[in-house]
């Protein structure tokens, strides 16, 4: 008995480099999009935050950027946000607020600028501390 399943076939010869294009095809296409949405959208949505401090006599004493996933994070729980943000002001002064409050955004102590990609934080702003 004569087995035609050799490379020499015309028809295995398709059928393996239609496999081979298609394994090829798929993995160009998931590099692809690892590329467009790792690299250019997570960075183009979550990149270049930074944070600005200024103290109550009106000198910004802290300009630091937010990594890509730790603005991804934060601003995906407003836990994480809170927390965040209280660790950075910590070493400048006690917050009286909850910081992530309405009452915070509308006496001027935050200020979350999405389109600057910019938290803005007055210490002036600041209540005073509660008895």
């Amino acid at each position: 008995m004569d087995s035609n399943i050799t490379m020499e076939n015309p028809i295995v010869q398709g059928v393996v480099s239609g496999f081979i294009y298609d394994i090829g095809s798929l993995l160009g296409a998931f590099l692809l999009y690892k590329v467009i949405y790792e690299w250019f959208y997570i960075d183009w949505k979550w990149g270049y935050w930074n944070v600005h401090i200024v103290d109550e006599s009106g000198e910004e004493v802290v300009n630091r950027p937010i990594s890509t996933q730790a603005a991804k994070r934060i601003f995906d729980d407003q836990g994480d946000f809170a927390t965040y943000i209280k660790g950075i002001i910590s070493p400048y002064a006690q917050i009286n607020i909850d910081i992530v409050s309405q009452k915070a955004k509308d006496i001027g102590l935050i200020e979350v600028d999405t389109l600057r990609k910019d938290i803005n934080i007055d210490l002036s702003k600041n209540p005073p501390r509660k008895s």
